[in-house]
């Protein structure tokens, strides 16, 4: 499937024939989604992943499905992480909330997260990834947290 069809079918299609829910990867309950990102709707939950999937896509240099392993660092309970469905490579995230990593772990089989804390080291080796995601984590620390999850991801 294109890129294209894959971010239609994510973000109305299955929405307008349930049939194709199969195909796409499941939501989580309304009160992680509401956690994560303050929405309720699974129509608006897929709208936020389909768009900065999409910003990603064209923000990078390098095609997505040429990373050999992406970090998403904060994933929350799966919002971007949803799109990396029958991605060629490993997927990984990471997140302080253990509600959302358990979802992750049972939901999405494409992708392992591992709970991690409000400080460094996240609970990865060095050199793990030639990719690191972080969508609205950064905006939730201050500026000596920043630079120390900065040091430690990079």
């Amino acid at each position: 499937m294109s890129f294209d069809e894959w971010m239609t079918l994510n973000r109305t299609k299955v929405f307008e024939d349930a049939s194709l829910l199969r195909y796409v990867s499941p939501f989580p309950p309304k009160e992680l989604m509401n956690n994560v990102s303050g929405l309720q709707s699974e129509r608006d939950f897929a709208a936020h992943g389909t768009d900065i999937y999409q910003a990603l896509t064209l923000a990078s240099s390098t095609p997505l499905t040429e990373y050999k392993a992406i970090l998403d660092f904060g994933c929350g309970c799966g919002r971007l992480a949803r799109m990396f469905m029958n991605h060629p490579n490993k997927i990984s995230g990471c997140d302080i909330d253990s509600r959302h990593v358990n979802w992750v772990n049972e939901n999405l089989p494409f992708m392992k997260a591992k709970l991690s804390k409000v400080t460094p080291p996240i609970p990865y080796l060095d050199n793990e990834f030639d990719a690191v995601i972080s969508i609205s984590i950064f905006t939730h620390l201050n500026e000596n947290s920043q630079d120390q999850f900065l040091s430690e991801l990079y």
